[in-house]
């Protein structure tokens, strides 16, 4: 399963191509201003059970897809893209 980081801007401006790639099982890492790292994936899978405050329930294979993901952060082994046309030679050769 590959993994590609992006920056929030880089979301914001193709979230429907990034949204399709965490769809077919990349992992998307969204990199936020204070060096903040968040994950899109699709919750199809996950269990929908509400706690008290209305928030979602991971299953504990997401959370274990989730902890992978941060796992591969760390080691360096993401896809990292800087610039606009370096997201556009990526995305194109996917």
């Amino acid at each position: 399963m590959e993994t590609l980081q992006i920056t929030s801007k880089e979301f914001a401006d193709k979230q429907n191509i990034f949204f399709g790639l965490a769809t077919r099982g990349t992992q998307i890492q969204i990199l936020w201003e204070n060096n903040q790292l968040f994950a899109l994936m699709p919750i199809q899978h996950v269990s929908m059970a509400s706690n008290e405050n209305d928030s979602y329930v991971f299953s504990p294979e997401e959370i274990a897809r989730i902890e992978h993901s941060r796992q591969q952060a760390r080691a360096g082994k993401v896809v990292r893209c800087r610039t606009a046309e370096e997201s556009g030679k990526l995305l194109e050769s996917l």
